[in-house]
């Protein structure tokens, strides 16, 4: 998925810096997998899987990802705007700057609640629809009602009559603890093929993180 971006890459700095972002990516996917919705969960997937966000930028202000989610990328994208997964991708690469921290008002105001950007946001909604419509970056329109009380997991998290979402401690947790069940927008789509993609997307994600490992564990020890 990730390895041919690293292996064609000349340069041996910026060829540890990509095999490094799947890690810390994989990582937080890992997280996100315990807190988010399987529909969520699914549009993440298929983003990664694209790979495009695999970049050599040392910053998060430089990332083709924050400037896609800032609108100011020359390049195209199917996705305008504050779409999750280029915030997903920001926060699991680049520690708090003020990049990051202006990054965090848009979902903020999008969301309407108050973020904390010292904490990764992995958001969750009772209205799935409504939560969907803002994972795409878009805002519900009028019609739509607000969630109903989601019980949290953590007492201190902040909290809005119109959201509720998980923000996670920060703790490095490499085990995918949960299995995602992804909800297939197609009618076409069987329970049979709901599994069947299911498993191809597990096996991706395990295949990558057992992969990564055994490149980074040859990298470090020179064997």
């Amino acid at each position: 998925m990730f390895r041919a971006k690293w292996e064609n890459d000349s340069n041996d700095r910026k060829r540890r810096w990509r095999r490094t972002q799947v890690y810390m990516v994989l990582r937080s996917f890992a997280k996100a997998k315990e807190v988010m919705s399987d529909r969520a969960i699914n549009e993440l997937c298929e983003y990664l899987k694209r790979g495009t966000w695999n970049s050599t930028a040392r910053n998060a202000s430089g990332h083709p990802c924050y400037k896609h989610f800032k609108g100011t990328s020359p390049c195209p994208s199917p996705f305008a705007g504050p779409y999750y997964p280029y915030f997903f991708i920001i926060q699991a690469l680049f520690p708090l700057g003020e990049a990051v921290k202006g990054m965090y008002r848009d979902p903020s105001d999008l969301w309407e609640m108050d973020l904390d950007p010292t904490r990764p946001f992995y958001p969750r909604l009772a209205d799935s629809e409504r939560e969907f419509s803002l994972i795409m970056g878009q805002k519900p329109s009028p019609q739509v009602p607000g969630p109903g009380p989601v019980t949290m997991s953590s007492a201190d998290q902040p909290q809005s009559p119109k959201v509720k979402a998980e923000q996670d401690s920060g703790e490095d947790n490499h085990t995918l603890k949960r299995k995602a069940q992804p909800e297939m927008l197609s009618n076409n789509n069987s329970p049979d093929n709901d599994g069947e993609q299911l498993t191809s997307v597990r096996s991706d994600i395990k295949q990558e993180t057992s992969e990564f490992q055994t490149q980074l564990h040859k990298d470090t020890t020179g064997s």
